[in-house]
This record gives structure tokens, sequence and C-alpha cells, in this order.
């Protein structure tokens, strides 16, 4: 099972196992910033995700680990690709994998076109405000 990380995760009564994809970084193109996130800058993006129908281009949203010089942040940000991996829901965002590219390292989503949850919640509170 090459170019993947496996993951066992303790819960209670089950022990899960995730399997987060990586991606090769040539496989990733950056557009634009997007914004600032507490680990690093969040950028927009093209991808090649292979399939079994065969590879396609997508719009994705990859975030970049800000300090990935220390183990603690490192060990943060694969943390938080196991969670989003092993949780799978039509209102979380999906992500496809994890790549690495020298010392940066980075999770790719699937890219949200209409924004996430709290610019939402932020556009409606301010119609209301008016």
């Amino acid at each position: 099972m090459s170019g993947c990380i496996i993951v066992c995760l303790p819960f209670p009564y089950i022990e899960a196992k995730v399997v987060i994809p990586r991606i090769p970084p040539q496989n990733i193109q950056v557009l634009r910033d997007l914004g600032e996130g507490a680990f690093g800058r969040v950028v927009l993006g093209t991808c090649k995700l292979s399939e079994p129908e065969g590879d396609r281009l997508t719009l994705v949203a990859i975030k970049t680990l800000k300090d990935s010089h220390t183990e603690d942040a490192k060990r943060d940000f694969e943390r938080e690709a196991e969670l989003l991996t092993s949780l799978q829901h039509e209102n979380i965002v999906r992500p496809y994998g994890i790549s690495e590219d020298g010392d940066t390292r980075m999770i790719i989503f699937e890219y949200m076109e209409n924004g996430d949850l709290n610019n939402f919640l932020r556009f409606v509170h301010s119609c209301y405000e008016e």
C-alpha cells in the first residue's frame, strides 16, 4: 500500500484504521491565497486526483503548516489529517490527502465554492443587523 499512511485510532471498544492518501507535490498547483488558519496559510489550487475511473483535475483548498520545524506542530497537523480522514459526513469538508514538498506539509481538501459555515453565518448575521 505505497503512497498512503495507515493510522490506528483507538476508540472505545473498537479500533479503526484510517488510510490517508499521499498526493505527490507535482500533482498540486497553487492559484491564490484564501486566508490564514491556526496552522498556516490556506490557498486555492488545483490537484490531479487518481481515481478508479482515471485521473481528474479538481479545485482544492490547500492547508499548509506554518512552522513545520517543530515536532509538536508536525504531530498536531498529522493528527488533524487523521481525524478529518476518519470522519465522513456530507456536512464535513472532505480531505483528499496530504502532501509534502521539502519542509512544506499540506492537507488537500475539497474546495467549498460557496465558502464555509463561518462566512455564511456572518453574512446572515449582517443581513439582520440592518
